[in-house]
């Protein structure tokens, strides 16, 4: 199978979060549609690990106009010139008690 196609400046703003030492991995329905070989949505979700969120914020701005979403989630939408992304950081649980580790 052939590697999921990432846009460019996708690639550039990975390299961006890796410098401040996060990572970025795609999640979400572009990469279900890759394996289940259909065209991919442009719906492109990633998911950063490593980063703050203040960080991840700053970091963004440099390549288009963002907007947060989703108080409990915390997504990220960038709007840039060639496409939208949604960015989110991994949640934390906060629950206990029965059925939560």
């Amino acid at each position: 199978m052939p590697l999921l196609p990432v846009p460019p400046e996708l690639i550039k703003i990975a390299k961006a979060v890796a410098k401040c030492n996060g990572r970025s991995l795609l999640v979400g329905g572009a990469v279900r549609d890759h394996f289940m070989g259909r065209n991919i949505s442009k719906d492109i979700d990633v998911e950063i690990y490593g980063m703050s969120p203040e960080i991840l914020e700053s970091v963004l701005r440099n390549f288009g106009h963002l907007h947060a979403v989703g108080k409990s989630f915390g997504v990220l939408k960038l709007k840039t010139s060639g496409a939208e992304y949604d960015f989110s950081l991994p949640r934390s649980e906060s629950k206990s008690g029965k059925g939560h580790r």
